[in-house]
């Protein structure tokens, strides 16, 4: 286990990002196909990694005690205009502020 103290955080104000978001619902034993889709997708849109940043937001517990509970959106971070390509994409923002 790893011991962090004060001096290990950083805190800074980040600008909101827009992403384009491929959600996850249901058994979380079926993420690692929705995750191919997303990087199938996002390779085919143009948004590398290192250029176009990665997010995962968990919308559930890790570990929900229904499995179909689970839920979490794919993101990338993007100024194109997004371009769905016949995936389920949606657009949204990830709010700025202090973190």
């Amino acid at each position: 286990t790893s011991t962090f103290t004060p001096d290990d955080v950083t805190i800074r104000d980040v600008p909101s990002t827009r992403v384009a978001i491929m959600e996850h619902r249901g058994d979380p034993a079926t993420l690692g196909a929705t995750i191919r889709r997303f990087i199938e997708w996002r390779r085919a849109a143009g948004l590398r990694p290192s250029t176009n940043p990665t997010f995962t937001v968990w919308r559930s517990d890790r570990r929900p005690v229904s499995p179909a509970d689970y839920g979490v959106d794919l993101c990338v971070g993007t100024d194109q205009p997004i371009a769905a390509n016949g995936k389920q994409i949606k657009v949204g923002e990830i709010p700025g502020g202090r973190c």
